[in-house]
């Protein structure tokens, strides 16, 4: 968009020819805004190097884009004698083998002799062969790999349209500046031309490889214009154009004669063995502290009156916060009820992590961090079964689907309001992450909070800036174990880091609230992980208030977290509390439903061949 200067529009405000609107009012207006654009046509015209430079270098665009083409028809056209003697010899191979099969039934047929044993078998074994690889299903990986593949030859596809397109519009725009008499309209040409170049010689760059430079002469000669490029242009530059593409298409009709989806289905299901989980995002772990400590022995047990929760203490009866009835509900089943149990066989007890196999139809291999479990922690029985207190607790495992993650809800909190927070606040992390809407895909509105970054911004900011921010650190040696998945993964979790709650009169309310987005590794090399979690974590536990402004989920977070913090207390100092009350809360009030799986979407930062962000804007700043 053009910007007109003020002095200009004020001209063009009083101006006789605009209030009498003749004919050349607007051409008037027009060359006013270019001069004052790029300065007077005398001094555009007398500027030539810099439009010869220009030209020079379309020139040797157009040179290098048609050796390209040369290089493809040449290599098309060698691939097909290729494929048509191959296909001449197969077919003669053929023909002499069914014609001395036929010679030889014949001779047995007036001999009256039947077929050897040996060439039967080895008949009757090559239809078995053909039938079984006509039937073999593609696994997984194969199908992956399809798709990577597929997706780069699209994007060949249309990076040579693209290429074809650029040099199109580079020839015409030379034409244009061959015939155009107006100087103030060359230098505009000039321009068009100057960034349709620069553009034609990055898709080069990308088909030849970052190193690439200019195979023709600074100065091309007659017999080097666009389109009959020399073979010494030529020679050299071995681009495979074609036998890419060739490779990608015949994966491409592999897939789409052998593929059966629900065969690949059942393939990953077996592959994907009792399933991968953790602490996912939220781990209400913590139980409150009381400031000043009240004496135990005074402690008489606690009470649900009136829809409030209530401690006898002494000859008092102190009052807890207000607090949501339904998370006040499911805490105490969870905790008191013995709801939030998950039981399951120890398969390794890691430094900083314990991993229980519950079973593919519950949580599969669970993870959990030590620190997240309430004192004391728990003992293997004989059997090696463990019990782990974890609910309310809300994880994710991979689903064999694709970009499919299945909920795992710790604790009775499925279908309810507390389980739907605990899984929001969930996506709250990966939305901090990738920049986007978990549920639907686009940009986020901007993160009002300084310094605030996704992974895509970090990692553009550290190929910006040359460094090596977002290198992971070597992990120290440990023995190889490639069946430990925990050990190669990483864990986000939010947690709360610290409840209070402070006595006044016969009320108890809630002091500072701390919460936390842990990162951590099972075995406890925390000091080796990407180095972007590490700073997301720190950011997050940071502006926690901040981003509950953004994300209001984080406000109800915190809220579970105290409720389910006081329970634990009452629970840590073996308060007696009758349940009978939140076993018989009904939940069906305000009913809501939870879902079962949810989409991981998956974003990724575009590079140029150097490494640079495509964002990046050139160094010209045009």
């Amino acid at each position: 968009m053009v910007t007109i200067p003020a002095q200009i529009a004020a001209r063009w405000r009083s101006s006789p020819a605009r209030s009498r609107r003749g004919p050349d009012w607007r051409i008037a207006l027009l060359a006013g805004v270019l001069v004052a654009t790029f300065g007077s046509a005398g001094a555009a015209a007398d500027d030539k190097s810099e439009l010869v430079g220009t030209m020079s270098r379309a020139d040797r665009v157009l040179a290098e884009t048609a050796a390209l083409m040369e290089i493809a028809r040449k290599e098309a056209a060698i691939k097909d004698e290729q494929q048509r003697k191959e296909n001449d010899r197969k077919y003669r191979e053929l023909n002499e083998w069914m014609a001395k099969k036929a010679i030889e039934a014949d001779i047995r047929l007036l001999t009256k002799q039947p077929p050897p044993i040996e060439e039967s078998a080895a008949m009757i074994r090559m239809d078995m062969e053909i039938e079984r690889a006509k039937k073999k299903p593609m696994t997984v990986a194969e199908a992956r790999a399809a798709t990577v593949e597929n997706a780069i030859h699209l994007e060949i596809q249309m990076k040579s349209k693209l290429l074809w397109d650029t040099r199109q519009v580079v020839a015409r725009i030379q034409e244009e500046i061959g015939t155009e008499k107006n100087p103030l309209k060359v230098r505009l040409l000039e321009k068009q031309l100057e960034r349709q170049t620069a553009a034609a010689e990055a898709l080069l760059r990308w088909f030849y490889g970052p190193e690439w430079k200019y195979g023709t002469a600074d100065k091309p000669g007659p017999d080097q214009r666009p389109g009959r490029p020399t073979v010494e242009q030529i020679s050299g530059h071995a681009s495979g154009i074609l036998k890419q593409s060739d490779a990608y298409d015949r994966q491409l009709r592999i897939v789409r004669e052998t593929v059966n989806i629900k065969d690949i289905m059942r393939d990953a299901t077996n592959a994907f063995g009792s399933g991968r989980a953790g602490p996912g995002g939220v781990s209400l772990h913590l139980a409150a502290e009381v400031e000043p400590p009240l004496d135990p022995g005074a402690i008489k047990g606690a009470e649900i009156a009136g829809g409030r929760l209530y401690l006898n203490y002494g000859n008092e009866r102190l009052a807890f916060p207000d607090l949501p009835l339904d998370f006040l509900a499911l805490a105490i089943r969870s905790i008191y009820g013995g709801e939030g149990i998950v039981g399951g066989k120890l398969i390794a007890d890691e430094p900083a992590a314990l991993v229980i196999d519950t079973g593919r139809d519950r949580y599969g291999e669970l993870v959990w961090n030590k620190e997240f479990l309430p004192s004391p922690r728990p003992r293997p029985r004989d059997s090696g079964q463990m019990d782990m207190m974890l609910g309310p607790a809300i994880g994710l495992m991979a689903a064999p689907e694709p970009s499919m993650q299945r909920v795992l809800y710790y604790g009775p909190i499925a279908d309810t309001r507390l389980g739907n927070v605990l899984l929001a606040a969930d996506r709250v992390i990966l939305e901090l992450i990738q920049g986007v809407d978990s549920a639907s895909g686009k940009p986020l509105q901007p993160i009002a909070i300084e310094n605030y970054r996704s992974s895509l911004e970090y990692e553009a900011r550290a190929a910006l800036g040359g460094t090596s921010e977002r290198i992971r650190p070597v992990r120290r040696a440990r023995p190889a174990a490639p069946e430990k998945w925990w050990l190669d993964s990483t864990f986000l979790t939010w947690i709360p880091e610290k409840v209070v709650l402070t006595r006044t009169g016969d009320a108890l309310s809630f002091g500072p609230v701390r919460m936390k987005l842990a990162i951590w590794s099972a075995d406890g090399q925390n000091d080796s992980l990407d180095p972007y979690n590490l700073w997301l974590g720190e950011f997050s536990s940071r502006h926690y208030d901040e981003l509950a402004v953004r994300f209001p989920v984080l406000n109800d977070l915190k809220t579970a977290a105290q409720t389910v913090a006081v329970i634990r207390w009452l629970k840590n100092h073996r308060v007696s509390l009758d349940t009978s009350w939140a076993d018989h809360y009904s939940l069906s009030l305000d009913p809501v439903r939870s879902p079962a799986t949810v989409r991981l979407p998956h974003v990724e930062l575009m590079k140029n061949p150097d490494g640079t962000p495509m964002m990046q804007r050139a160094a010209t700043g045009r």
